[in-house]
């Protein structure tokens, strides 16, 4: 047997307590009361009546009290193991984590809106299962698939740049990476989708042929443009000031919006620029609810606890009924009513 609500029990010891003290008074006072009572037989009788009365429905309070308690705590035993059939679809992100996307044209900086993005989609999942794979020069899975989304917004937290060591934006090898983990689970393809993040700037040459691979598996990708198109100085990842050319001149970023809205449209997914309040995740969630198959991933058995409060709460009951039945005897007695 076990509890929902354990903290309740927690009261017992001290309704114990309170019913030894009651006995303990209730003992002296009898003491004292036969003493004054002396050998009157009369006396006595009518004494011990109205004490035994009153220890009577003393213990019936506290019995009722006691049962009361229990029954709030939720006693439960007994269980029924039932499966649950678990449907989802699965999204896969590639987040940039280049230099650039520590530029701040939008504050607080590229990175830190992806970051955003990645963990207020666990809003709009609607069940999905989400992952993360980080690229620069190279990619690599941040997060695997999980519908965990605490966890998820642990990892993405954890983006930073720098984090991989190879410069440069490498989108075809995040592609790739994301191509080659979908195709090892292939009766799940027509379930899946990618959402990139990334200014889309200084891209590797040759994701064309990714993309082709991407759209014969029926994988959409959703491209999500993060910058602007003034853009800004890019700062040196170790903090040493901004960058410059070899020329001595800065290295300024902005957003491409042409090679990302390429890649979404021969997808067969969407372009969107971010949006702060969050309407392109909520577009995204959608349009992948209704180009993506459901699939099953896996039977969950979930046991359910039968609560039994109901056995208290009638003993309680019951000592109701007899509160009133002794008082309601008590007046006949007395008496006060006909």
């Amino acid at each position: 047997m076990d509890f929902v609500r354990t903290t309740l029990l927690y009261l017992l010891p001290l309704a114990l307590i309170a019913g030894l003290w009651v006995f303990v008074i209730a003992k002296r006072l009898n003491k004292r009361l036969s003493t004054l009572c002396g050998h009157n037989p009369r006396k006595r009788s009518l004494y011990w009546v109205g004490f035994r009365r009153k220890i009577l429905k003393s213990s019936l309070v506290f019995l009722g009290f006691l049962f009361l308690l229990i029954s709030l705590a939720g006693p439960r035993w007994g269980e029924r193991v039932i499966e649950v059939k678990k449907k989802n679809r699965d999204i896969l992100f590639l987040v940039d984590v280049s230099d650039s996307m520590i530029v701040s044209d939008i504050k607080p900086s590229r990175l830190d809106l992806a970051k955003r993005k990645v963990m207020d989609f666990a809003d709009f999942a609607k069940g999905a299962r989400v992952g993360i794979v980080a690229f620069s020069g190279v990619s690599f899975v941040h997060c695997p698939l999980t519908d965990d989304y605490q966890a998820l917004k642990s990892f993405a937290n954890l983006l930073r740049p720098g984090m991989i060591e190879l410069g440069g934006s490498s989108i075809s090898s995040a592609l790739d990476l994301a191509s080659s983990f979908f195709e090892e689970q292939p009766e799940r393809l027509d379930s899946q989708a990618i959402v990139v993040i990334s200014d889309g700037e200084n891209w590797s040459k040759g994701f064309e042929s990714s993309v082709r691979k991407l759209k014969k598996l029926k994988i959409p990708i959703y491209t999500i443009g993060v910058g602007t198109k003034e853009g800004g100085p890019v700062p040196d990842r170790n903090g040493r000031g901004l960058k410059r050319t070899s020329q001595g001149q800065l290295v300024n970023s902005s957003l491409d919006r042409s090679v990302l809205s390429k890649i979404a449209k021969e997808s067969g997914g969407k372009y969107f620029d971010l949006q702060l309040d969050d309407s392109d995740l909520r577009a995204i969630a959608d349009l992948s609810a209704k180009q993506l198959q459901q699939k099953e991933t896996e039977y969950n058995q979930i046991k359910i606890r039968f609560e039994r409060y109901q056995w208290f709460l009638s003993v309680v009951l019951f000592v109701g009924f007899m509160l009133l039945y002794t008082d309601w005897y008590s007046r006949i007695k007395k008496g006060v009513l006909p």
